[in-house]
């Protein structure tokens, strides 16, 4: 209906705004799990019935680049009421639902958590998926000048060199052994 769209969007801005700001006060990316779920998705995947995650207002972190403690510290500060922990799948779930939470917390950690990214990555994050392309294209241009230079080889009538790249170019050409 109309007014559960536009439940749903106003849940999927404010929780926008909220974990926004919840960013802001880490200092760090959020790695979201899951966030706002079509009644049919909540359903496949075994969601509650009655989940926030329906009305924009929950989200799923990972905790690979947080540590727990603090990310709740942090989500409470900014208005988080609702949570649930689950250590075994690395992630905390948050919601601005009513006050509650479930699940075993995070087990606290001997050593302190390494937070932080080492200052020297931090200029490169924005670039790190066009460094991934530069690495391809710098691979495939390299492929490319290998099976140039075999086929150059093989039409010059030069045998190709002994490599596995010469037996899957080349399977019908044995190379000859030095007498």
């Amino acid at each position: 209906t109309l007014r559960e769209q536009t439940l749903t969007l106003n849940g999927l801005k404010s929780g926008g705004q909220v974990m926004q700001t919840l960013r802001d006060r880490l200092g760090k990316p959020l790695i979201v799990r899951s966030a706002y779920r079509s009644p049919e998705h909540n359903r496949a995947v075994g969601g509650a019935t009655r989940s926030k995650h329906m009305d924009g207002a929950a989200f799923d972190i990972a905790m690979s680049n947080h540590d727990p403690a603090a990310f709740e510290a942090a989500a409470r500060e900014v208005g988080f009421l609702g949570f649930g922990f689950y250590p075994r799948s690395g992630f905390i779930h948050v919601d601005l639902g009513t006050a509650r939470q479930w699940g075993e917390r995070f087990p606290v950690r001997a050593t302190a958590f390494a937070a932080e990214t080492p200052p020297a990555v931090l200029p490169l994050v924005p670039y790190l998926d066009s460094l991934r392309w530069v690495f391809i294209a710098v691979a495939l241009v390299g492929i490319a000048v290998t099976i140039y230079a075999r086929l150059d080889d093989w039409h010059r009538g030069h045998p190709p060199r002994s490599s596995l790249g010469s037996s899957l170019l080349f399977p019908s050409v044995t190379p000859a052994l030095p007498p």
